[in-house]
């Protein structure tokens, strides 16, 4: 796992992930809140999951 060690890294990996987890929160909501665990709730802890793995790698090394 690459860890952040520039203030271009920090945001480069930040950027990355709220991206990527505002993709699957757009997912989970495409269907009004109806479908299954798969469809609505796997989705939004899949995003969860992006941005502490981030917050990991770099916004979390830009507070040290």
């Amino acid at each position: 796992m690459h860890l952040a060690g520039t203030p271009d890294e920090v945001r480069a990996i930040t950027d990355d992930a709220v991206a990527a987890a505002d993709a699957l929160v757009d997912r989970a909501c495409a269907g009004g809140g109806l479908g299954s665990f798969g469809d609505v709730l796997q989705p939004i802890d899949d995003a969860l999951d992006r941005l502490a793995i981030a917050y990991g790698r770099a916004a979390f090394l830009a507070e040290v």
